[in-house]
């Protein structure tokens, strides 16, 4: 019976860190793809505005992708 709690307390937390690992993949999936869009919407409106306000879309965009690149480049040294 020993043997039995011990193998489901691994499996346990074996699906405990892919769920973690899967969770974190996609907040910064998220992130990554929300600083796309502030991206991509700067750089439209720019193109039609020529250079106006969008200097806040572009940081906080930009700040978004900084952010994510960071969140994975976490992820990864923490699986090594």
């Amino acid at each position: 019976m020993g043997f039995l709690a011990l193998f489901r307390s691994m499996v346990l937390d074996t699906v405990q860190r892919a769920a973690m690992v899967l969770v974190g993949y996609l907040l910064a999936g998220g992130v990554m793809a929300a600083g796309i869009a502030f991206l991509t919407l700067a750089a439209y409106r720019a193109l039609l505005h020529g250079l106006g306000d969008v200097a806040a879309a572009l940081i906080v965009g930009s700040s978004y992708i900084v952010v994510s690149l960071i969140a994975l480049l976490a992820l990864q040294l923490s699986r090594r």
